[in-house]
């Protein structure tokens, strides 16, 4: 029945078809106003399309026992709490699935999405409270994920790249890579702005490569950012090779391409660097580069001022949290301790 409520603005107002009940037409209100909100505070279509999920989901439960988004708030409340609190796959296998228990993050999101639709639907007079209130806060753990690279096996991975194979595809494979985990390791800036670079987007000025970040977070922008020497280099020489696949490049190509046949001169996806990350580094999160950035920023002395505009930070207490719980991984003065007390 939800699933086909559609809202009609018509001149006389808001008509609802597909559904009539104080639910249906409050779920269908909360995620249009969702979907009209300005650009760069609604979110993409994917994270609302995820807020509609989540509250079908729980919607879902509730009536396998017979209840429903409007029922006794108390009850509400104890079935939130253990919607809330599912475990998510963690993977599959032939015979068996593994669970894990969702991060602080991820509760504190299902709660807030539940209470977001609540607070909408009370507002509106569609629903007489938000039951969500009735629940504890939920402690979210600033920064719990943050795990930079080991920077030896980082630079061992690096080397391992074959950039100078006698394989044409494997050699481009492999100076795409270099450039790409470079460039990401030497500016700090997230998946998004990268997989979405051109090749208008950077420039050679004298001696120097420069590259501007146009689809930065927040719809905002950086222009004729310099680069370190040998990532520009790496950046050229990748260039180079691309040229020699594709044959010509555009201001408004791609820099990272597919290599495969079928899907030669695509842009890369997310899903597509992930997996060079995993590859190459041996990891899928992209993140952590960010994180490696962060750290080694600090250790070459970088003022945290510096560190947190290149990471978009609006607020140099952020950036001292972020660096303070990657410094948090390290055992203080670790060797020194371990030569006092006989460590070998």
């Amino acid at each position: 029945m939800l699933t086909d409520l559609q809202v009609i603005e018509q001149p006389g107002g808001l008509v609802f078809t597909g559904g009539s009940s104080n639910v249906d037409i409050a779920i269908a209100l909360w995620l249009q106003a969702k979907r009209d909100k300005p650009a760069g505070k609604a979110g993409s279509t994917r994270t609302v399309d995820a807020y509609r999920a989540e509250l079908l989901g729980f919607r879902a439960q509730l009536l396998a026992a017979r209840q429903d988004l409007d029922s006794e708030p108390r009850l509400l409340a104890d079935a939130a709490q253990i919607w809330i609190g599912r475990s998510g796959i963690q993977g599959r296998s032939k015979d068996t699935e593994k669970l894990r228990p969702p991060s602080s993050a991820t509760m504190a999101q299902r709660k807030a999405i539940l209470s977001s639709f609540y607070s909408f639907a009370v507002k509106r007079g569609r629903l007489a409270a938000n039951p969500i209130t009735l629940l504890d806060s939920i402690a979210v753990e600033e920064y719990h994920d943050v795990q930079p690279l080991d920077l030896d096996e980082l630079n061992t991975s690096l080397a391992l790249i074959e950039r100078d194979s006698p394989k044409p595809m494997v050699r481009a494979a492999a100076v795409r890579d270099y450039a790409l985990l470079s460039l990401a390791l030497n500016s700090g800036h997230r998946l998004e702005a990268l997989q979405l670079l051109d090749w208008g987007d950077v420039q050679v000025k004298g001696s120097g490569v420069y590259v501007s970040w146009r689809r930065m977070k927040g719809g905002k922008s950086r222009r004729g950012e310099k680069i370190g020497r040998a990532t520009g280099e790496a950046l050229m020489r990748w260039q180079g090779e691309c040229l020699s696949v594709v044959g010509s490049i555009s201001s408004d190509a791609p820099v990272w391409i597919q290599l495969a046949h079928n899907w030669m001169g695509g842009r890369l996806s997310k899903s597509a660097i992930a997996d060079i990350c995993r590859r190459r580094l041996g990891t899928s999160r992209f993140h952590r580069l960010r994180h490696t950035f962060a750290v080694v920023q600090e250790m070459a002395g970088t003022e945290v001022s510096r560190i947190a505009e290149a990471l978009e930070h609006k607020s140099l207490d952020t950036t001292t949290r972020y660096l303070k719980r990657l410094r948090a991984q390290e055992v203080p003065n670790a060797e020194e301790t371990e030569a006092i007390v006989g460590i070998r």
